[in-house]
Order: C-alpha cells, then structure tokens, then sequence
C-alpha cells in the first residue's frame, strides 16, 4: 500500500493541504468527508466475509444433504470462514499502567483533558524511534520510544504526547472506527495469503495464493484511496490540537527532532563490540549524536525536511504542508498546564525505561 499511498500523496498532497487551511478557517476542520460513507460500507462487507463464508457454507451443506461430496465442500467453506474470523488484536506486550509510571500518566491525563480526550490507558516502550495512538480491544494506548524520550525536550515531549492523544479525537479513519478495523483485518489476511517458504510452493498453493492476495490487495487500496483524504486531515488536526498545548515552536520542534533522530540511529550503527558505552552512557552518546551535531549536518537534515516531497512516513503528509499548517494556528499555547507535570518524578520513572532501550542497542552492537 505505501505505493498508493506515495502516487496519491504526489497527485493530491497540496490540494490537500489547501482544503484543509480552508476549512481550518471556516470551522469545519472536523468535518469527515463524502469517502468516509462509502469506505465504512466497504468495511462492514470485508468484515461480513467470514460470517457470509460460514453462513454460505452451512446452507450449502443443508441444501446438499445427503450429498456428501457436496457436504465436504460445504464444510470447508465453514472452516475457511471460520480461520478468517478477525482475532482481537493483541496489546502490545510489556504495556505499562497508570501505577507503573504515576507521574508521567499524570502528565497524560492533564493533556487529555486539556483536548478532550478520553484517558490513555496503557503506554508501550516502542523499538522504533517514534510514537503512535492506537485503540485496541477498547483500550486508548500511546506508545513511545524510550531513546526518543531521553532526547526530546519537555516541551517537545508534550507536544508529541498531545499530536498523539489528538489521534483518539481527530476521527483519522485509519486509526479508528469500521475503516480501520477492517484495514487491520484485511493486513492480517494478506499475512496467511502470503506463502511462508515460497521454495517449496506447490502450483495448487500458488492458484489459490495469487487472486486471494490480489483481492486483499484491492480492498486495501480501495480503503486507503476513500480514506486518505480525512487521514490526511486527520494529522493536520492532531498537529493543530499539539500546538495548541504545547505552542507552535514547540510543534515545530518536535518535527525537527523527530526528523533529527536519524542522527542517534547513525552513532548507532557506529558503535561496535567491547568499546559500546553502556547503560544510560550510551543513551547520552545518542542524545549529544543529535543535540550536538554538527551546525552543517543538522541544516542539511532540515532542509531536507522542508522539501515538498519529504515525508516523516507513509501515513503523514509531508512535512514542509504541517508546517505550513502550524504556521496557520495559535502561534503559542494558551496556557500553561495545570497542574504543572513533575518533571523530576517523571524522569526518575523513565530512567530504567531508558536504561532497558540503551542496553537491548547495545546489545545488538555487541554481536555484530
């Protein structure tokens, strides 16, 4: 799906952005579009499969009866509809709670309530370098990398905290709802379609293989094409509500060490054998690899960033449109937050957080 995602990027990406600076200031910014309709209509049919499978597959038996040739088939309609039948999604593991981290759920609560958003329930310590919102088996989760963490300042912390809890309000199609459920369902389909040791396919594999995956195929880009245009608002929205907190600068920042922890990836890689810091000394290594950096390589990076077809990734329009967008909102926050978060409670609760990151790093440097 990334490629359809990158062709409707470059063909609408600032027609996009400009509808969306429009009805920033016409109000009507939250506003789904006509696509949502007939997306959702979509989605309930690709969840129906399985339940249609089985009820198909029971008539069948029923009509056939006492044809047992007919039965067979019937029965192994069933148990395909059956094997398709969406799982609940599994939470991520390690997930902490409020009584892990008090301080820092403190500080999620009061930007929940500060937008209006309902209570995160759960936080996981994400590999990748980045963070995310997502609503799983009822739960409203934020996952976040530790090394992130270590190296955002406050302010750009808050304002990644807040683009993130802006997902569990901002309607993205593709986070929550029908749209996204069947999404998820249907990249699970497409992992059981996809053969698993393609040496020793069989040509009867490949027969049904080909066209199944050719048909989750399909219904992926056909979601993707009806909901891009409110998944892309949808960022634009979660930036609007993260400046809005946090203030614009501190919005702004934030994108640029999000893009900047490259850097830490690339001291990284540099890192080798015995001579790897350890603990929170490697964590530190990582932070001055972007704090410190060169004034040459940071510019270049940012420059980089600012070009119109840069993209954080796939799911967000490109980054030079969201700071154009930024540019169009509250220049800074309204107030400062109460009660004001404890800074110093905070991170003595991420230290071990980050500690766990720097050590599973290093220890992928240790066996290279």
């Amino acid at each position: 799906m990334l490629a359809v995602r990158k062709k409707l990027r470059a063909r609408f990406g600032e027609r996009h952005f400009d509808q969306t600076v429009k009805a920033y200031r016409s109000g009507a910014l939250s506003r789904p579009r006509g696509g949502r309709v007939i997306a959702n209509l979509l989605a309930v049919l690709v969840l129906a499969i399985p339940f249609l499978f089985i009820g198909g597959g029971l008539l069948l038996i029923w009509a056939a009866w006492p044809n047992w040739p007919a039965g067979v088939f019937g029965g192994l309609i069933v148990l395909l509809g059956a094997f398709l039948v969406p799982r609940r999604p599994a939470l991520p593991e390690g997930l902490l709670r409020p009584g892990d981290l008090p301080a820092t759920f403190d500080l999620i609560d009061t930007l929940c309530d500060r937008m209006k958003a309902p209570r995160v329930t759960g936080l996981a310590v994400r590999r990748v370098p980045n963070a995310y919102a997502s609503q799983r088996r009822g739960e409203k989760l934020i996952g976040f990398n530790a090394i992130l963490w270590h190296i955002a300042s406050r302010e750009e912390r808050i304002a990644i905290l807040a683009h993130e809890i802006g997902h569990l309000v901002n309607g993205d199609p593709l986070r929550s709802g029908l749209a996204a459920q069947a999404y998820w369902v249907l990249g699970r389909w497409h992992g059981l379609a996809e053969p698993q040791n393609s040496a020793g396919e069989s040509l009867a594999s490949e027969v049904v293989q080909i066209p199944l995956t050719l048909f989750i195929e399909v219904f992926e880009a056909l979601l993707v094409r009806l909901t891009y245009p409110d998944s892309q608002r949808a960022e634009y929205i979660a930036d609007a509500m993260a400046a809005d907190v946090a203030g614009r600068d501190s919005a702004v920042s934030a994108l640029e060490t999000l893009e900047l922890m490259q850097l830490a990836v690339e001291q990284a890689d540099r890192f080798f054998g015995e001579a790897t810091p350890d603990g929170l000394a490697y964590a530190e290594a990582l932070k001055a690899a972007v704090r410190e950096a060169p004034a040459e390589r940071r510019a270049e990076i940012i420059d980089e960033m600012r070009k119109a077809d840069h993209i954080s990734d796939e799911s967000h329009p490109p980054t030079v449109f969201r700071l154009r967008f930024l540019d169009t909102v509250a220049s800074a926050a309204d107030s400062a937050l109460q009660p004001e978060p404890q800074w110093e409670r905070i991170d003595t609760e991420w230290r071990p957080l980050i500690e766990q990151a720097a050590g599973d790093l290093r220890k992928r440097a240790l066996v290279q």
